[in-house]
């Protein structure tokens, strides 16, 4: 564990789960559903969405890094920036499917 995950731990903002590469795979499944249709709504008039849908894109994978490591963020204020926060200690150039 990293420093700012054991303190986000011990604050309540992050909470221990079963490990799972299933979940984990499954949410980066979605994860890319969302980056492709980020990209066919970019060049429409409905921009707003094309980022939303980036942005969900984005966050479920931070959310897989969370999960192969076993843990989630809890569901208080934040909770996106917190799986953002907690997600870079963890964040090497990998891929979940090796």
């Amino acid at each position: 564990m990293t420093d700012i995950v054991d303190q986000m731990l011990a604050n309540r903002r992050l909470e221990r789960v079963e490990m799972s590469r299933e979940h984990a795979l499954a949410v980066v499944d979605s994860s890319e559903r969302h980056a492709r249709t980020a990209e066919l709504f970019a060049d429409t008039d409905d921009q707003a969405m094309a980022f939303t849908a980036a942005y969900d894109g984005a966050r479920e994978a931070l959310v897989a890094v969370l999960a192969t490591e076993g843990l989630r963020a809890r569901p208080v204020s934040g909770a996106h920036r917190n799986s953002g926060i907690a997600a870079t200690g963890f964040v090497k150039d990998r891929d979940l499917r090796d």
